[in-house]
């Protein structure tokens, strides 16, 4: 939370700086993993879906929602990685910050806008599989990493988060 409480993802600061300058208010933004982040992008962008795999969470963060935004609950692999499908695409901003990253890589790429980027946090943690997916997926189809590290609200250490994109992309990376 920022100190006049408005929530803040839990991002390294340098890629919520980044993101904070450039996310155009149009945007439609699908995020794998549900919390400040949907409440963050609410209040700014047009429209956020959300798919969570913690019931509890869910219940968390789904009642705070403002009338942009919804989550739905899926605690299986499967259905959470192809929620992204079930919803009219494309998405300007697919952020992976959940659960079955991999799983997850490779649904989104075919439901991201021409000129979308996908976000995704924790990419220097080898259990999140950052690597092999961007190899296996995002580089054979022209994207490359933008990595912000840094400090971030949640954590007393340094972590990245990545932006994955093409030329003409609508952060103008």
């Amino acid at each position: 939370m920022t100190r006049a409480g408005l929530p803040l993802p839990w991002y390294s600061y340098p890629a919520i700086a980044f993101l904070s300058d450039r996310l155009p208010p149009g945007a439609r933004v699908f995020e794998y993993g549900a919390g400040n982040s949907s409440l963050w992008y609410a209040s700014r962008c047009r429209e956020v879906t959300s798919v969570e795999s913690d019931e509890n969470w869910y219940q968390e963060i789904a009642r705070r929602l403002p009338v942009n935004a919804h989550c739905v609950f899926r605690p299986d692999r499967d259905s959470y990685a192809a929620e992204i499908t079930n919803h009219v695409g494309p998405f300007d901003v697919i952020v992976i910050d959940g659960q079955w990253r991999a799983a997850c890589a490779r649904q989104a790429l075919h439901c991201l806008a021409p000129g979308g980027v996908v976000i995704w946090d924790n990419s220097d943690m080898p259990e999140f599989e950052f690597d092999a997916a961007f190899e296996d997926v995002f580089v054979p189809a022209g994207f490359r990493e933008l990595e912000l590290r840094g400090l971030g609200p949640v954590n007393a250490f340094v972590w990245s988060t990545s932006i994955l994109y093409r030329p003409g992309n609508l952060l103008s990376i």
